[in-house]
């Protein structure tokens, strides 16, 4: 069954207030480190490149590298450098 945009933005703004009015009652996600983390690449020359990061490895077939991480937001900064890093081109 399809909704009508109004009454979709209707349901989408009400239930929008209701998680913001309820958002000191949920706890965030923890985890307990250390993090065993591993990366598809697309190509191997991104594997290259971040290979270069210390405490990065290459593991399994040729776009996949792996980390360990001590929590979330130091595998958050991991995660965000190997996306900049697979930004570039080789020349």
């Amino acid at each position: 069954m399809a909704l009508h945009p109004q009454e979709a933005r209707e349901r989408l703004r009400h239930a929008a207030a209701e998680a913001i009015a309820r958002r000191a009652s949920i706890a965030p996600v923890t985890m307990a480190g250390p993090l065993d983390v591993e990366v598809d690449l697309y190509g191997p020359y991104m594997v290259d490149l971040a290979i270069l990061v210390p405490g990065v490895a290459r593991v399994g077939g040729g776009r996949t590298v792996a980390f360990r991480a001590t929590d979330v937001a130091e595998t958050y900064r991991l995660v965000q450098l190997l996306v900049q890093l697979a930004s570039i081109k080789p020349g």
